[in-house]
Parts: structure tokens; sequence; C-alpha cells
């Protein structure tokens, strides 16, 4: 994650940072840190969504479809699903999965009870993956016997 003066957003593939070259990285302009925590919250969910999906490759993001592993395919695919029903929280997001993932993640996190009311399938399914420390516990698990 890079603050910036205005430029924001996820760039994929190099992104110049004066000394360090970052591969896959998002820019947060700092006055959003201030005027709007939870949309830059939302923006620094994009390179996770990537990483989720195809380990920031080529492929399917988690949003649309992708996992790294059976059981993210799994939760990829329900949230390509209800991204697919229209209930975004913002246009953006009831334009491209991507945002439509970030934007329900930042919720859930700053006001879990209007992503309940707006749309209470992703409020269950972030609930019960990503914000859920047993999910990431059997995920972790998972990965070191692959490993």
């Amino acid at each position: 994650m890079v603050l910036t003066s205005q430029a924001q957003g996820y760039v994929l593939g190099g992104l110049s940072t004066g000394k360090r070259p970052l591969e896959n990285g998002v820019q947060i302009p700092l006055h959003l840190l201030v005027d709007a925590p939870e949309a830059a919250v939302a923006l620094s969910m994009q390179p996770l969504d990537h990483l989720l999906g195809c380990r920031g490759g080529e492929g399917a993001w988690l949003s649309e479809g992708g996992g790294i592993t059976a059981r993210w395919r799994t939760v990829g695919q329900q949230i390509d699903q209800l991204f697919r029903l229209g209930y975004g929280l913002t246009e953006a997001g009831r334009e491209r999965p991507q945002a439509y993932l970030s934007a329900g993640i930042a919720a859930a996190l700053f006001d879990p009870r209007r992503l309940q009311t707006a749309d209470p399938k992703l409020y269950r399914l972030i609930q019960n993956t990503l914000l859920n420390e047993g999910f990431w516990r059997n995920f972790l698990r998972e990965e070191s016997k692959q490993g």
C-alpha cells in the first residue's frame, strides 16, 4: 500500500514508489484516510481479492469466482453469484465484482448493520469467511499440508 497525494486504485504490475519497486500495489490518497476511511479500507482490500483469487497473477479474482484452493473457489463462486444479484452498496459495486467485494468487506468492518440490511447474504459470507478466525486457521492448516 502506498499513500499518495491524489492517485488512487489498485495497480497491477509495477508501481513506482521511489527507490523500491512494488508489484501489484494499491495507491490510497492520504486525504481519503481522514475524509472517507471506509473507502480507503475498500481500496486496500483489492489486493486481498486478487491474491486469494489467483495469487496476484493472471486468472479470476476471488470476487470473479476464482480461488487459490478448493475452499476459496467455493467462496469465490458464492461471491460471484451474489454480485450478479445487483445488491452492491455503491454504483461501482453494482458494476464491478472487485468493487462489490471490497465495499462489502469495508462495510462489514465499519457499518455491519448497513451491510446486513442491504446485502444479508454477502454479510453472512464475509462474517463466516474473511472475518472468521476459524476459517483462516483451517486455510493455513490446509496450506501447510500442501506446502
